[in-house]
């Protein structure tokens, strides 16, 4: 039903709950030949591991994942967060139910070490987005969507070359006709980290978000 898409890279501190956490669905764990992330996959019977000889960008892993995948639904899950009983069920339904809608997300929960706290992705809203052109002012998707695996063959794959690989590919979506659906409860827990992909290169994403944003702007007018 659904394929999750698991770039496990520095990632020895998460892999064992999140690939339990994924029971269920199919896993495919993109990581290092050789490495320990690699050894854990294959002891908790990943469905896909795909190896590389070194660390790929997150679009490039995705890709790889990606065209792997064998299910109807694809979701990016990252190993340090986690998705709550239930909660791609819960989106799973929204997608049967509605043909016309692309990509389906919700709240999440978020913990940077202590207690999980609330944060309510968009509060003004919840329900059918059709075409939501404030994507273009933020990435409001949050960690855990679920989308349509049929938007490979629309689009392609994520931009391998640069960091904000999810955000940009929502705008591809959007700027091709994808209708959103926000579901106003928590789905999962995202772990805030400064450590992180997206707070390692601050720098580079307000870069990123600069152009992103002229690009599609046109594309959409």
């Amino acid at each position: 039903m659904v394929s999750c898409l698991i770039s496990a890279y520095y990632a020895r501190e998460f892999i064992h709950n999140r690939l339990l956490n994924l029971l269920g669905y199919e896993r495919i764990v993109v990581c290092q030949k050789g490495s320990y992330e690699e050894k854990i996959a294959r002891k908790y019977n990943a469905e896909v591991i795909i190896t590389t000889p070194d660390i790929p960008t997150i679009g490039k892993a995705w890709n790889l994942a990606y065209r792997a995948a064998t299910c109807d639904y694809v979701t990016t899950a990252n190993t340090d967060d986690i998705i709550y009983r239930h909660g791609y069920e819960q989106m799973a339904r929204i997608l049967d139910n509605n043909p016309d809608i692309g990509l389906v997300f919700g709240n999440v929960d978020v913990t940077t070490g202590g207690p999980p706290k609330p944060w309510k992705r968009i509060p003004d809203i919840s329900g059918s987005l059709a075409n939501p052109e404030r994507i273009l002012a933020s990435c409001f998707i949050g960690p855990m969507p679920l989308w349509r695996r049929n938007w490979y063959d629309i689009i392609g794959g994520f931009d391998e070359d640069i960091v904000s690989a999810d955000w940009e590919y929502w705008m591809c979506m959007y700027s091709k006709g994808a209708n959103f659906w926000y579901i106003d409860a928590a789905l999962g827990c995202y772990n805030k980290r400064q450590d992180s992909l997206e707070h390692r290169n601050r720098s580079i994403l307000v870069k990123e978000k600069r152009i992103l944003r002229e690009q599609y702007r046109m594309v959409n007018a």
